[in-house]
């Protein structure tokens, strides 16, 4: 399920950004979904992304 949400986010952020790049926002239900599968335990961030991932 957690997958499937963060797939569907994603999917659904470049769809806006493709359909209208000018005038792309970003919907913060998008994030949001996943926010709500995430384990409180871990939080989310962009570690990973700018190779600032801590174990």
């Amino acid at each position: 399920m957690y997958n499937e949400t963060v797939v569907r986010s994603y999917r659904a952020a470049i769809d806006a950004f493709l359909a209208d790049p000018q005038g792309y926002v970003f919907q913060q239900e998008w994030l949001e979904a996943i926010e709500h599968l995430q384990d409180p335990k871990r939080e989310l961030s962009y570690g990973f992304f700018y190779k600032e991932q801590v174990y």
